[in-house]
């Protein structure tokens, strides 16, 4: 994903927030930082990742974060959706701070889904979209707000799901610029619409970005659950629009398909690629990607995870983009062992090694006990599958890889950079890992950032 996409878990965001909120970009040393206190916020090794689509907008703090507000000018938190006189878990509303910064899903499920939208009003800042897919008896919201030098907590756009157990805004993304007018979009999806058919919905930015939605996107039958995954899939095609790819692991008895969708100037809703796992219970398209353009012919890639291929082996696989790009896939990642969950997280690199090629990334959260493990493969001209560097969790039940993502450069040398979420360490504490790119990367983590509770 070319967007700094948490998806369903909350240690990518926790570091994303740190590097955006602070001054500078000097002095990068490995460190462990406690986020339990306002002040490690401006320690050193919280520095800038600056603006680009990797990172959430400038202002994306600890203290911006708890007190969004919605249309209304009403603070939202996760004690939203209590049951009649269920007693409140933080009587003061500060239940967000402690649900996105720990990494602890529950109340509202507000901050669930979080991701760059990239620059939906063209205003030079990149903005963020937040999915709160609980909201109303799960009908859903997703909330977009402006980025800016004084970022405001007031939501620009609200986003509403069409009726309840839709859960839109269970995956949210920027789109790219699906129609070419200079402004990026953003995709939200709702896997429950229709007996959990699903539904995929893009919205275009502007000047005045309303909440009309502009392309539906339905998946084929119940129970696909379509839109449980989505991202923006770059230009695979080379048109010079972006274009989408939106995951349905629960097509045909959990074999799973997923569809990309061609931007363009009067872009339709009728899948343009369709790609589909490789037997029942592969759940192929839990998890979906851009890969970047690993072969460096000029198209972006995209990348797919299939966590339930064969007894829990699991499976990736990387599509090759092209101006006639098919369905077969070019390269097939495997798992090592069973119950390794491998491909449950997915994701871009970027170019950690300087070669030319982007690479990708994919999660193992359940190797060896849960520790988990995590693979990077290097993008050449005829990639292969056989990973470049692995990375292991600290200990059982880590569940380390269970989210990854590029970074981008945030040392500023010439590298991508990655994160790593590990929810599992210390009783759901959580740790996230940042590995900073070059010519021969190791596998030491160059940053640590963890939350005492």
């Amino acid at each position: 994903m070319k967007t700094f996409h948490c998806t369903s878990y909350f240690h990518t965001l926790i570091v994303c927030v740190l590097f955006i909120s602070s001054t500078s970009q000097a002095n990068w040393q490995r460190s462990e930082l406690d986020l339990n206190s306002q002040s490690s916020q401006q320690t050193s090794n919280t520095h800038s990742a600056g603006l680009n689509s990797d990172s959430l907008p400038k202002g994306v703090t600890q203290d911006w974060l708890n007190d969004l507000r919605d249309e209304n000018g009403n603070r939202i938190s996760n004690e939203g959706n209590r049951d009649p006189g269920e007693v409140p878990e933080d009587p003061e509303g500060d239940a967000l701070q402690r649900k996105i910064f720990n990494g602890l899903a529950a109340g509202s499920n507000f901050g669930y889904s979080v991701s760059s939208a990239g620059d939906v009003n063209g205003d030079g800042y990149d903005d963020v979209i937040i999915g709160a897919y609980g909201y109303n008896s799960f009908t859903g919201r997703a909330y977009i707000y402006y980025g800016g030098l004084n970022m405001n907590t007031v939501a620009d756009v609200i986003l509403t799901g069409a009726a309840v157990n839709n859960f839109f805004g269970y995956s949210v993304s920027s789109a790219g610029d699906v129609n070419g007018d200079g402004y990026s979009d953003v995709l939200v999806g709702g896997y429950g619409y229709s007996s959990f058919t699903g539904r995929a919905y893009i919205y275009y930015g502007g000047a005045s970005m309303n909440n009309s939605v502009d392309v539906t996107l339905t998946g084929e039958a119940i129970s696909n659950v379509f839109g449980i995954s989505v991202a923006s899939s770059g230009d695979v095609n080379g048109d010079g629009y972006s274009d989408v790819i939106v995951g349905a692991y629960g097509y045909s008895s959990n074999t799973g398909r997923s569809y990309i969708y061609f931007g363009g100037a009067s872009m339709n809703n009728t899948a343009d690629v369709t790609m589909t796992g490789e037997s029942a219970n592969n759940i192929f398209g839990l998890s979906v990607s851009s890969a970047g353009d690993v072969n460096a012919d000029g198209f972006s890639d995209v990348f797919i995870g299939a966590s339930g291929y064969s007894s829990n082996t699991r499976r990736a696989y990387i599509y090759l983009g092209g101006s006639s790009m098919d369905n077969t896939s070019d390269v097939v990642m495997t798992g090592e062992g069973t119950n390794n969950y491998f491909g449950t997280s997915v994701s871009s690199a970027g170019d950690i090694n300087g070669d030319g090629y982007s690479d990708v990334i994919a999660g193992a959260y359940g190797r060896n006990a849960f520790k988990g493990k995590v693979y990077i493969y290097y993008g050449e001209s005829t990639m292969n599958s056989t990973s470049d560097i692995t990375m292991n969790g600290e200990s059982s039940t880590n569940e380390f890889g269970i989210s990854v993502s590029s970074a981008g450069d945030i040392n500023g040398d010439g590298y991508s950079d990655i994160i790593i979420g590990a929810e599992g360490f210390n009783s759901l504490q959580g740790k996230s890992y940042v590995y900073f790119g070059e010519t021969s990367m190791d596998t030491t983590a160059d940053v640590i950032f963890m939350i005492t509770l």
